[in-house]
Order: C-alpha cells, then sequence, then structure tokens
C-alpha cells in the first residue's frame, strides 16, 4: 500500500544510500526510517513481528540443543507423500532436476554480476546449494537460492569476499531474537525496498553491454 508518508520514506532513503559513501549507509537508512517510523506511529505497511513459533528451550543435554533448529531429519522426510503428490517418481525426479537447474541458473546470474575472486567452478557451487538446501529443509524453511539483489546490495556497500556470505548468514540467525526483531518491528516496508532499489537501479539506468 502507497501513501505519501511511504514515498516520502523511499525518497530518504534513496537520498541516504545514493549521496553518501559510507559503507553503513545501508544500515543507517533502515535505523532512520525504523526511528521515524516509531515516532510518528506509523500506519502504513511495516516490517512487524515475525510469525510465532516453537519456544527455544535448553534442555542442558548438548546434543539436543545443538540439534533444536533441525524440524525433520531427511530419512524423518513424507517422501513417499511428497512423490505421490507430484504424480510419481519419473514427474518427482524432472521436478527436482529442473528446480535445481533453475536455481544453479540464479547463482551463475548473480556471479556474472559480480565475479567471485579467483572465478567460479561450478562443481562447488552446486555442492554448496545442495547442502544448502538440504539443511533448510531439515529446519522447515524454503529451498536456498542466490539472490542477484543481495549479492549488487552486498557490493555497493563494498562486500568483495565470501565472508559476506557467513556474516549475512549469522546476522539473519541473530535478528530471530526476540529483542532484535522488536528494534525492527517500525522499519517501514518501503524503506527496504527502496534499499533494493538503489542497488539495482545503477544497473537498468546504464546496463552493461553483453
Amino acid at each position: 500500500h502507497w501513501d505519501a508518508e511511504a514515498i516520502l520514506f523511499s525518497a530518504m532513503t534513496l537520498f541516504i544510500v545514493m549521496h553518501f559513501k559510507s559503507p553503513l549507509k545501508v544500515i543507517a537508512a533502515t535505523a532512520v526510517g525504523a526511528g521515524v517510523s516509531y515516532v510518528r506511529q506509523y500506519q502504513g505497511d511495516v516490517v512487524g513481528l515475525p510469525p510465532p513459533g516453537s519456544e527455544l528451550h535448553i534442555t542442558g543435554n548438548l546434543q539436543a540443543d545443538l540439534t533444536s533448529w533441525v524440524h525433520q531429519w531427511p530419512w524423518e522426510m513424507p517422501i513417499d507423500a511428497t512423490v505421490a503428490r507430484l504424480g510419481g517418481w519419473p514427474m518427482a525426479i524432472l521436478s527436482a532436476v529442473a528446480f535445481a537447474f533453475v536455481d544453479y541458473l540464479a547463482i551463475i546470474s548473480v556471479e556474472a554480476e559480480r565475479p567471485a575472486p579467483g572465478g567460479s567452478r561450478p562443481s562447488r557451487e552446486m555442492a554448496g546449494q545442495g547442502f544448502a538446501c538440504i539443511a533448510s529443509g531439515m529446519g522447515g524453511s524454503a529451498p536456498v537460492g542466490g539472490s542477484l539483489t543481495r549479492s549488487m546490495l552486498a557490493g555497493m556497500i563494498g562486500a568483495s569476499s565470501p565472508m559476506m556470505g557467513l556474516v549475512c548468514g549469522f546476522v539473519t540467525m541473530c535478528l530471530g531474537f526476540p529483542f532484535i526483531a522488536t528494534l525492527l518491528e517500525p522499519t517501514p516496508k518501503a524503506v527496504l525496498s527502496s534499499t533494493v532499489l538503489a542497488a539495482v537501479l545503477p544497473a537498468v539506468v546504464a546496463p552493461k553491454d553483453l
């Protein structure tokens, strides 16, 4: 839902992200947007709190605590029911291969825009995607894929090594803590969309020659 305030939030975010050169400009734009939204009691679309889930309980059992994130182990997943829903093994295999192929192409498109240091190895990319999707399924989440906008945003703020993915993963996990989620709750969605727009806008305005 777009309104005058959402447009102002977008304009403010675009100005901060595209005008300043500091690597912290995205964080600053998000913090300013969340602060203004909180003070003004903004009634538009905001990030809000994450959906309620099962509470985390520390049992003292190291093995149980380290695997508490697992929703289902691979051997517990309803593979037979999934195969039946997809129309049998031939269609299930075809669907899985097609999805893996599209997912891999997404990664390649990201690397074409932001080449990895030292070049790319297709076998390494496929293995990484496979392990990530298995872990995602065990946790009950969606499949893992490449994000061109995230990579372009990372490049815009100066991230230039694979360490970005590791840091991004740890920060994403930290955002799940209730006290951090509460701080992000009033962030307008217009602010987040504008940071993505600021990352991709230069490539749209001045695309690279093929």
